[in-house]
């Protein structure tokens, strides 16, 4: 089985790759009122905060080593935004890239989900009214299929999404249950970047922030 090897490096260099395949970058949005607060923002269309601004822009300077022949995003203008600042310019709006729809429970914190449910989480048990698992991790495989031909053909691919369903992306692209993506914490305005090494899917990076946000923190 595929060994991943995740790092919280910022993003300085690109990340190594195989000759064979071109590199998927996957980009969680800035922050946002609800991200702040842990509310859970499935459809709701809320914009980035001014610190999310801030964090989507000096993502800039990181992306700008890959050579993209795909760039999509989710049609949530705290995705599209993100991209936009971080100066990728008119990106495909793929709706599968769109966050878990976490029906009744949208606006809550998990803390007042377990009030009700005490035991929940979104990896284990489908929202009321929301996605299953399954649903999302259909999406998911969509949107893999549709980039692994830039892949391929040794370019660079982009999505700019969301916390929950990166981490679905994630598990996809290493044929792991969808159930594993409880394991991959990714905080908003981060880099990771999926790939394969000698023919296996390896994580080549994970939550990495700008080399901006990591001097901010050092």
């Amino acid at each position: 089985m595929t060994r991943p090897v995740a790092s919280t490096d910022a993003i300085d260099a690109k990340a190594p790759t195989s000759t064979e395949v071109g590199a998927f970058v996957i980009v969680r949005h800035g922050q946002t009122e609800w991200s702040a607060s842990g509310r859970h923002t499935g459809v709701t269309d809320i914009p980035l905060t001014p610190e999310g601004e801030r964090q989507a822009a000096s993502l800039r300077g990181a992306l700008t080593q890959f050579d993209f022949g795909y760039t999509s995003a989710s049609p949530r203008r705290r995705a599209w935004r993100t991209a936009d600042l971080a100066g990728i310019a008119d990106p495909q709006i793929d709706p599968d890239l769109a966050e878990w729809d976490y029906g009744t429970y949208e606006g809550m914190t998990r803390e007042e989900i377990r009030r009700a449910r005490p035991d929940w989480t979104i990896w284990t048990g489908t929202p009321v009214g929301g996605e299953s698992a399954e649903e999302v991790e259909a999406r998911a495989r969509r949107v893999i299929e549709r980039l692994l031909p830039t892949l391929r053909a040794g370019k660079d691919a982009i999505v700019f999404t969301h916390g929950h369903f990166s981490r679905v992306l994630a598990t996809v692209w290493l044929a792991l249950p969808t159930t594993a993506g409880v394991h991959l914490l990714l905080d908003p305005a981060t880099v990771s970047i999926l790939t394969e090494d000698r023919g296996d899917r390896v994580v080549a990076r994970w939550n990495s922030p700008s080399a901006e946000a990591r001097a901010a923190t050092d």
